[in-house]
């Protein structure tokens, strides 16, 4: 079992053993800076001709995408992008808009499977295990990546912590879990260095919904990060997303690490809809950057050493400004 994470700059292409979904995630960074994050779910099957027991059915593939810009100069729409799916009997053709956006669909390539399994295929039996993703726009050449499929027999499909007094309340869900044996809380005043405060049971294999909760009294830190990490019986782990608690709750940005040593670093939105305006000043009041995003979450390259001031405009006018120190 492994918890699908998102990480900047790398594939990370999952593919669910398991009925509820197949999923593939990519984020493809433009020489100018913006970056196009791609997020492909293919939950089922649809058989379109044939019977079960008649020895062959065509089907097509259920699938949901979710496509963004974020960074600075990020256009409204590519030139090209579009994607298949390599699978045991065939390829899927799967269309994706240029400009972005959401949306839930079914394929049309109508490929031929000559089996009788169709009442239990899935996305996963069928070896759709591979997409090869077509992509052209600013800044990045036409290109078809080749992405390979790793088996990830697992979904997080929520990860939530809530700050009530001084207790932060953990809670998670899984739809699916395989060879899972358990979950630690990791906790963090920095955001960079993390340490083990708890340590959760998992339910080894399961197909149901099992949800989790936690309680956990907070350190004296303004700013306080939390991540799960799960591990499998053989020693294997991964890790869910960062979440942030702070006791200044006026304050709707917040900035992680910070001070930051590293290669990136991140900045959480939250209780904002629509556009943000998000501008980077340095010491001697020159703009470094600036850009636009709806996003909740966005990750920055790292800045040259120095302190900056990093201003955040919400599209209901209101503004807050944060130090920001890079090492």
């Amino acid at each position: 079992m492994k918890i699908l994470n998102s990480i900047k700059r790398l594939a990370v292409v999952v593919f669910l053993s398991n009925a509820l979904a197949s999923q593939a995630q990519y984020i493809v960074t433009s020489t100018s800076g913006y970056e196009v994050s791609i997020e492909l779910s293919f939950d089922s099957i649809s058989v379109v001709n044939g019977t079960c027991n008649g020895g062959w059915y065509n089907y097509n593939l259920h699938y949901s995408y979710d496509i963004s810009f974020s960074g600075a100069g990020a256009p409204s729409n590519l030139w090209t992008l579009q994607a298949y799916v390599i699978a045991d009997d065939g390829d899927h053709f799967i269309p994706l808009p240029n400009g972005g956006g959401n949306a839930n669909t079914t394929s049309a390539s109508n490929v031929t499977r000559n089996q009788s399994d169709c009442g239990t295929a899935t996305p996963a039996s069928l070896g759709c295990d591979s997409v090869h993703l077509v992509i052209q726009g600013p800044g990045i050449p036409y290109q078809t990546i080749y992405l390979n499929a790793s088996a990830l027999p697992v979904e997080l499909i929520s990860f939530k912590v809530k700050r009530m007094n001084e207790v932060a309340t953990i809670n998670w869900t899984t739809a699916t879990e395989e060879n899972n044996d358990y979950f630690t809380i990791e906790e963090s005043v920095d955001g960079e260095h993390f340490y083990s405060i708890r340590q959760i049971q998992g339910a080894g294999n399961s197909s149901q919904l099992i949800h989790y909760a936690e309680e956990i009294i907070l350190p004296t830190a303004d700013v306080v990060y939390y991540r799960l990490k799960q591990t499998d019986y053989d020693g294997q782990f991964s890790y869910s997303p960062i979440k942030v608690v702070r006791k200044d709750q006026s304050r709707s940005a917040i900035i992680y690490p910070n001070p930051n040593s590293g290669s990136d670093f991140s900045i959480e939105l939250n209780n904002h809809s629509g556009n943000k305006v998000i501008t980077i000043v340095s010491a001697t009041g020159q703009e470094v950057q600036a850009l636009v995003t709806r996003d909740d979450l966005i990750k920055l390259d790292a800045l040259a050493r120095g302190v900056y001031i990093i201003q955040v405009t919400y599209a209901n006018g209101a503004s807050e400004a944060l130090r920001f120190v890079q090492d």
